[in-house]
């Protein structure tokens, strides 16, 4: 994850949550956090379940994990407040004006990791990429 990266993140979400009113603003902890949560989530795919599941203080097919159901108390974080900063987060401050290009959104992002991975990665004899992931319960909307 390119650090440096955090507080623009943090700063331009912040400024989605106080132009849509959602809440109060956040910092590059809780930030943190969210991203750990999206991971977790991604990690321990609860399949057909919305990401609300993740909250509950009763679940039913626990994994061997032990990591799904009540979020709140072992993450610290609502299930509200996540979907507060689901609505707001942005990589980029992006105006929508004409001729704008749609990938300005995430090209300082992109750039920034693209420079910390040729800084932190040594690619050996052998490299693997590995495209399989749980579908994403985070956006319902989107999937449904």
């Amino acid at each position: 994850f390119p650090m440096q990266q955090l507080n623009h993140i943090v700063d331009c979400t912040n400024a989605v949550i106080q132009k849509e009113r959602r809440g109060t603003a956040t910092n590059a902890r809780e930030l943190l956090s969210y991203i750990g949560l999206i991971l977790t989530i991604a990690l321990i795919p609860r399949a057909g379940e919305s990401a609300q599941v993740y909250w509950d203080k009763e679940t039913t097919n626990v994994t061997v994990f032990d990591a799904c159901g009540n979020f709140e108390e072992k993450y610290g974080m609502s299930f509200s407040r996540f979907r507060e900063i689901s609505k707001s987060i942005r990589l980029e401050r992006f105006t929508g004006a004409a001729g704008e290009s749609p990938y300005q959104q995430i090209q300082s992002f992109v750039d920034a990791f693209n420079s910390r991975m040729k800084a932190v990665v040594r690619p050996g004899k052998y490299v693997i990429v590995d495209e399989c992931m749980p579908t994403w319960k985070g956006m319902e909307s989107t999937y449904h």
